[in-house]
């Protein structure tokens, strides 16, 4: 795969990693479970770090890297929050935003990893993957401690 094909790729994940930074920052300010504010702080922090090593590997190309999210998921973060304000139980909705971005997010990697990339960047992304479906495994247990809201 050439540069001018891989570089938009590269910041498209990295704008999804920095929607998933904001999304998980605003689980932290809202949440009322300590838990929950624990899980979305660290999945911040991951989310943060992710985007700043696919910036690294579009700067190793000699483009300018994505430095923020995207416009669709400013939207969505805002119909979240309006969701929160009119919602008596503010983790259900945080929770369920989540595990839509991680959704999301997974069907992303996934479209990527089945391009020919090259090794470094099959590594970085394939662990990247791997990072966000176990940690939607951990949303899932969380979901569980907070009882079911069917």
């Amino acid at each position: 795969m050439s540069a001018p094909e891989l570089l938009p790729l590269l910041n498209a994940l990295t704008s999804l990693c920095f929607d998933g930074e904001a999304a998980f920052a605003y689980g932290v300010q809202r949440a009322s479970s300590t838990g929950l504010r624990q899980l979305f702080l660290r999945r911040a922090q991951d989310c943060r770090a992710a985007a700043h090593s696919l910036q690294r590997l579009v700067l190793q190309q000699g483009a300018l890297p994505q430095h923020g999210g995207s416009a669709a998921g400013d939207i969505c973060l805002s119909f979240v929050a309006v969701r929160c304000a009119l919602c008596i139980d503010a983790d259900r909705v945080l929770l369920d935003a989540c595990e839509q971005g991680d959704a999301l997010a997974l069907r992303w990697y996934r479209a990527v990893l089945m391009l020919p990339l090259p090794t470094t960047v099959r590594v970085l992304v394939a662990a990247q993957h791997d990072a966000i479906e176990n940690d939607r495994l951990s949303l899932m247990v969380m979901r569980e401690r907070l009882g079911s809201w069917a």
